[in-house]
């Protein structure tokens, strides 16, 4: 892969999930809440055997439109790990546009000591390429194209908050080496590893690493992971015929085809309506979870964990955005 010149660079995609200055009214985000034509069709078809039939369905969709093909792909899903990757994959298509659409990606921010910005450590240089590590990457091993967060050495502040920018790194050059990680307790078709990279090419993206990609990406995961994982459930209680789940899922369903995901602190507020349907619905699913076969069900309880991730960073979110709300109400 040749080295990126610094002044080769994408402009940055348009989010303002956390334009706190937004004022879109909310009426239209419930538009366009009718389930696409060929839901029912997509229903029909048989669930995924096997891991890498998945991945050949999740690489050959266009993504443009993630969150549908988090819902098409999300009603074959035979586990939550095939929903979860499903998710990711898709809301890392919707932030950085410009994604191939063949390969998987990895997001990698986290480092030893957390992905707070003041905690990243690893460096961009003026020659275009970065160095540095990171220590949990999901998908790594099977990602070809890695979005880095990487502080800008060329940037000096007068603060303590760095400069942190986003980069695209090939996987398929020598200064990237990927160390797999055990096997977790939950989402078992996951692979997980640690990150070095030693002076590797990379493209540069416009826009602030932190504001524009990782805090953005956290939202746009949580939006596509509630629709994978209300698309699973949905297609598991209708093949078992359990009707009342299957009510609740398409509920949530329509809630989220009707979101605007860069609507500023409004989508918040959505997203925690979402997660409380979506809890009441785990609840209902998981009292008739006997009628399903024992390595569905087993496999469930323990990939049901993914959900508790991040829970405090959402409720800050969600607090900060009524906080936004109530401000707005008594001007």
């Amino acid at each position: 892969m040749k080295k990126k010149s610094k002044h080769l660079r994408r402009q940055p995609p348009q989010h303002n999930l956390n334009d706190v200055n937004s004022t879109k009214p909310l009426m239209g985000f419930f538009l366009d809440v009718k389930m696409d034509s060929r839901f029912e069709t997509h229903l029909a078809l048989p669930c995924f055997k096997h891991f890498d039939e998945f991945s050949d369905a999740v690489l050959s969709q266009d993504k443009s439109h993630s969150m549908d093909v988090a819902l098409n792909i999300g009603l074959r899903c035979a586990n939550l790990s095939q929903g979860f990757a499903v998710a990711y994959r898709c809301a890392l298509q919707a932030l950085v546009p410009q994604l191939n659409q063949t390969q998987w990606v990895a997001m990698c921010v986290t480092e030893q000591q957390g992905n707070h910005p003041r905690h990243i450590q690893t460096q961009l240089y003026s020659d275009g390429t970065v160095s540095g590590e990171k220590s949990f990457v999901s998908m790594a091993g099977l990602a070809q194209q890695l979005l880095v967060i990487a502080k800008d050495t060329g940037i000096q502040t007068h603060d303590a908050r760095p400069v942190l920018k986003a980069v695209l790194v090939d996987t398929n050059q020598t200064q990237v080496k990927i160390d797999k990680m055990p096997a977790m307790k939950m989402l078992a078709d996951i692979p997980h590893g640690r990150l070095n990279l030693e002076h590797a090419s990379c493209e540069v993206l416009d826009g602030d690493g932190y504001a524009q990609y990782s805090k953005v990406f956290r939202v746009l995961e949580d939006a596509h992971i509630l629709m994978a994982a209300s698309a699973f459930i949905l297609n598991t209680a209708y093949r078992a015929g359990q009707v009342d789940v299957v009510a609740k899922a398409l509920s949530i369903i329509g809630l989220l085809k009707g979101m605007d995901l860069n609507a500023g602190p409004w989508v918040h507020i959505q997203l925690a309506q979402a997660f409380e349907q979506f809890l009441t619905l785990n609840n209902v699913f998981e009292e008739g979870l006997s009628v399903y076969n024992e390595t569905l069900a087993q496999a469930w309880l323990a990939d049901k964990k993914l959900f508790a991730i991040a829970s405090g960073a959402r409720q800050a979110r969600t607090e900060k955005a009524m906080s936004w709300l109530k401000a707005k109400g008594e001007e």
